[in-house]
């Protein structure tokens, strides 16, 4: 199966498991609409909280460079991560998510059926591919500071984050050996890569208002079909604790 077939069975199984869920809530809910077109690919924008973009040639496996451009974000309701008890959890859940920003949005494309499966036959040149996620001790930094602007202090595994690096020479073909996940990006869609919880990272003593920053990392193909390391311009969300009246 070439590549993009597999994109097209790709997206089809997501949006066919996406539908699924959503017809599981609209049972329950009769009231619910079925998103459809850009909101089947995207998250409302109250919850999100983008980075810049950044823009770079990355090449596939052949050798061929392409145009790729990218921003990395923090999707959290309200556009706020929220702690509260003792010890402190995440009120809602957060995650990181990933977008392609050039192309046409892939909801702009006409719906198609491949054997009974809703599908969108995307322009292969409009689509990510042979972008890797690497392990969660290498695939992002994090920094987080409180009110006053003073670093608060990190957790052993925040402490960990981007001490390994990428082994020397890896084939982008043995990736899986190493345990990376591969991302596939259709354009100007939010796609989530991982959750976050902040208590994982750092240790939160004070209620307050803090600022988290991320920068997200990634590999990709180099020009000799190794792998490399790109690093994302870094997105900052607020996180809220709540006071000790609220715990």
């Amino acid at each position: 199966m070439n590549s993009n077939l597999k994109m097209i069975y790709f997206k089809a199984a997501f949006t066919i498991l996406f539908l699924a869920g959503t017809l599981t809530c609209h049972a329950a809910d009769p009231h619910r609409q079925i998103p459809h077109g850009k909101e089947l690919f995207t998250v409302p924008e109250s919850q999100m909280t983008w980075g810049e973009t950044t823009n770079f040639m990355r090449a596939d496996p052949g050798g061929k460079f392409m145009p790729t451009t990218l921003k990395v974000g923090i999707r959290a309701t309200n556009s706020m991560i929220v702690l509260s008890g003792q010890p402190l959890k995440l009120v809602y859940p957060a995650s990181v998510y990933i977008k392609s920003v050039l192309g046409r949005p892939v909801w702009t494309y006409p719906e198609t059926n491949v054997g009974g499966v809703p599908s969108r036959n995307v322009d292969s040149s409009n689509w990510v591919s042979f972008m890797y996620l690497p392990l969660e001790n290498d695939r992002l930094a994090v920094e987080m500071t409180d009110a006053d602007g003073k670093p608060v202090p990190k957790t052993s595994e925040g402490a960990g984050l981007g001490q390994t690096g990428l082994p020397a020479k890896v084939y982008w073909r043995h990736w899986g050996r190493y345990g990376y996940h591969g991302v596939d990006l259709l354009p100007h869609e939010d796609h989530e890569l991982y959750p976050l919880d902040p208590t994982k990272y750092f240790m939160i003593e004070n209620p307050g208002l803090y600022k988290l920053t991320l920068v997200q990392r990634l590999y990709v193909v180099d020009t000799n079909t190794y792998l490399k390391a790109i690093t994302l311009p870094p997105v900052t969300v607020d996180v809220k604790v709540a006071d000790s009246a609220s715990r």
